[in-house]
């Protein structure tokens, strides 16, 4: 499996015709309710949502992400569409050889575009929506935050 970040997988799923962008809507409300209409139903699109009121640019939200096969696939490497029983294969031979790999030190990476440290923290950067209706949101984490 080549080495990909969460950018790779989206862009793979994009053109798998597996996600639907939803611009604009709004964390407390909306995308909640959004999501939860998207998952009742296995092979639905992966949704983003993206331009989230209140929130910079390019801080999006991803949800319902492994609910189809294509997507499963996609983030194991193999082409959206295999079929069940190769991801059933895939599964089985990693399982045998239980894979380990070294740690190594790199200098530098995709890990390290967006590092914040000290007084830049700040975690209400994040869109958090709410998710059900007892969900505290973005209040839950201030709270859990000024701890």
């Amino acid at each position: 499996m080549a080495n990909q970040d969460l950018r790779d997988w989206i862009e793979g799923v994009r053109a798998a015709g597996e996600l639907k962008v939803i611009i604009g809507a709004e964390p407390k409300e909306e995308i909640g309710g959004i999501v939860d209409i998207y998952m009742r139903k296995m092979g639905n699109p992966a949704v983003l949502f993206d331009e989230v009121p209140g929130f910079p640019k390019g801080h999006r939200v991803i949800a319902n992400i492994l609910t189809s096969i294509p997507r499963v696939n996609l983030a194991l490497g193999l082409p959206p569409e295999s079929p069940e029983m190769e991801q059933i294969q895939w599964w089985r031979n990693y399982f045998k050889s239980a894979p380990s790999k070294p740690t190594k030190a790199v200098n530098g990476g995709p890990l390290l575009d967006n590092v914040f440290a000290g007084k830049d923290v700040n975690i209400e950067k994040i869109p958090t929506p709410v998710w059900h209706e007892h969900d505290g949101g973005r209040a839950s984490l201030r709270a859990i935050f000024r701890r």
